[in-house]
């Protein structure tokens, strides 16, 4: 039986200093990344000032709290219906609206008038079609009393203390100093769809945001959940940042829906504050 044949003293340099170039490749390739992406990060805050967040699905939660609110008001009632179910089909006819009205095919109407008028043509057949406008009004206020996601609060907070962070809502004035004030978001301005005149994704919403910051749109960082809405913010010429947010509802759906790149992408707004 022939012995083990032991490894040259050549092979063994040759074998270890493979190992050493190895890891220095590897190395040099993590350090190369690293600074590729401190290089994209500086490139993407490069000129940032304001901070414009839309609100609904972004900074707020809105299905659950808007099936809570229905729960807590009709079914004391004795009335029991699949709020989740009710809450999606209200919140897409609400949008369907908005999209009448971007279309000059209905006359201007305010958010909570459009929400309103969205829950009266939903309820014919069912239970609520009984009930009176005061008591219907007061089912409508559910879209005034959403919850900030977890990360929200501490995000603002830190992103105050360099940037100016605006609001930036297809909320009428009254639901969105409601909002703000019953959550005490500390955003530093609000912007309605009431005041610009002009619902989102509308172009002359965006042209309102730009005139009311007061900075070019290569300034503003357009942060949303919402992919048409950050389109038509990136046609203005803003930066965007799209925020994966998983729980809210259409995120699966709406996925695919528009194929276009946005300078940030996060999961959530803490993450975007670190990177900024």
């Amino acid at each position: 039986m022939g012995q083990t044949r032991r490894p040259s003293r050549r092979s063994c340099v040759f074998g270890f200093g493979s190992i050493r170039l190895c890891h220095r490749i590897y190395f040099d390739c993590r350090w190369r990344f690293h600074y590729q992406c401190i290089r994209h990060s500086m490139k993407n805050n490069k000129k940032i000032e304001v901070l414009a967040f839309c609100v609904t699905g972004t900074s707020v939660e809105w299905l659950e709290p808007v099936k809570d609110s229905l729960d807590l008001a009709v079914s004391p009632g004795g009335i029991f219906l699949d709020w989740t179910e009710f809450a999606i089909s209200w919140r897409l006819r609400s949008q369907e609206i908005l999209t009448e009205i971007a279309k000059k095919e209905r006359s201007w109407l305010n958010m909570t008038e459009v929400n309103f008028l969205a829950l009266k043509e939903l309820i014919p057949g069912s239970p609520l079609d009984e009930w009176d406008d005061l008591r219907l009004r007061n089912v409508n206020q559910a879209w005034s009393q959403l919850r900030p996601w977890p990360d929200t609060f501490q995000a603002l907070r830190k992103l105050n203390q360099t940037y100016k962070t605006f609001a930036v809502s297809n909320c009428d004035d009254a639901m969105l100093a409601t909002i703000t004030k019953n959550l005490q978001l500390p955003w530093e301005n609000l912007i309605s769809a009431q005041k610009a005149q002009a619902y989102k994704p509308e172009e002359a919403f965006y042209k309102f945001v730009i005139s009311e910051t007061g900075v070019t749109p290569d300034k503003i960082l357009f942060v949303s959940s919402s992919l048409s809405d950050l389109q038509g913010a990136s046609l203005s010429s803003m930066k965007t940042a799209y925020i994966k947010r998983v729980e809210e509802f259409g995120y699966y759906e709406n996925l695919n829906s528009i194929n276009e790149e946005h300078d940030f992408e996060i999961d959530d707004l803490v993450q975007l504050a670190n990177q900024l």
